[in-house]
């Protein structure tokens, strides 16, 4: 096969490298190689890294450097020194180096496990000695002889004088004279309970007599206050049966959080005055009856903590 001279165009041998005419190279000119590119992205290492600041403890950072590992070169504070030899070693290095030792126990049966185990009978105790009842004084007894005749007991009905025995509610203590504490029940403060029972029910009727005022008189109602005409029972049903809770805890012995609450809400039953805008007489019963729940409620709260 000829090979054709791109320049001249000669024809040359196929295995020519240069023409024969012209001498130009059939060789192309060398190609440099491309560079391959390896791409290395950092990854992260398995156990974090600690860096201490210069002349602390590797292990305590807030400690100060004392020695330094004789096998990694760590600075170590004394607490973690370890001695081996004439090396200082710091705890991990220690712990890849010296042995742990195993304590050796010296085993429960050395000649084999038993194969029957002793009978242990359970142990006798003897029986309790009987508490001693309480008799009378020794030498206030009765002369020997001198009982009384048969059938001569005690009068029926005259037991011991009336006010001499334990209050009542109080426990009965064992046989042996040591009687239980008695605790006197709680204060009830019946005053407290009594002033801030009406002033619950009076604010509710307060409430219950706004409202009936106002439907009655809804054409001389200012406009702003007619959309809360109902408004006035709710409220004075809700403040009223809070002070009767109130004046329950206070019966039931809690009479500080049962006054607290007591004369809290009475106070509230300041909101009837808003009454006084509506130009009839009518009203004035409403304000009164709040007026005196409220001055009810607060002597009963006041009472009540103080358990009267």
């Amino acid at each position: 096969m000829v090979k054709q001279c791109p320049k001249c165009g000669a024809a040359n041998r196929d295995d020519a490298t240069f023409c024969s005419s012209c001498g130009t190279s059939f060789i192309g000119p060398a190609m440099k190689p491309i560079p391959s590119v390896k791409v290395v992205r950092p990854t992260a290492p398995s156990v974090p890294y600690r860096i201490p600041s210069p002349g602390m403890c590797y292990y305590h950072p807030n400690l100060p450097a004392q020695y330094i590992c004789s096998r990694c070169g760590r600075a170590i504070c004394r607490d973690d020194n370890r001695l081996y030899g004439d090396l200082s070693l710091c705890p991990q290095c220690y712990a890849g180096i010296v042995p742990i030792p195993v304590p050796q126990y010296q085993p429960a049966y050395p000649q084999g496990y038993p194969t029957s185990y002793p009978q242990v009978g359970y142990p006798q105790y003897a029986a309790p000695a009987p508490v001693p009842t309480m008799g009378p004084p020794m030498g206030m007894g009765p002369p020997m002889g001198m009982g009384p005749p048969m059938g001569m007991g005690p009068p029926m009905g005259m037991g011991p004088p009336m006010g001499m025995g334990p209050p009542m509610g109080a426990p009965m203590g064992p046989p042996g004279g040591f009687p239980i504490p008695f605790l006197p029940p709680r204060s009830t403060a019946l005053w407290g309970f009594l002033l801030s029972l009406i002033a619950g029910i009076v604010s509710i009727i307060a409430g219950a007599t706004a409202t009936a005022v106002l439907y009655l008189n809804l054409a001389i109602v200012p406009a702003w206050l007619s959309p809360y005409v109902i408004a006035f029972l709710g409220v004075g049903l809700l403040l009223g049966l809070v002070v009767i809770l109130g004046a329950f805890l206070i019966r039931l012995g809690y009479t500080t959080l049962g006054g607290i609450i007591a004369f809290v809400f009475s106070l509230a039953n300041i909101y009837i005055a808003l009454l006084i805008v509506v130009p009839t007489l009518q009203v004035y019963a409403a304000i009164t009856a709040g007026i005196v729940a409220l001055v009810l409620g607060m002597v009963g709260g006041i009472l009540g903590i103080l358990g009267k």
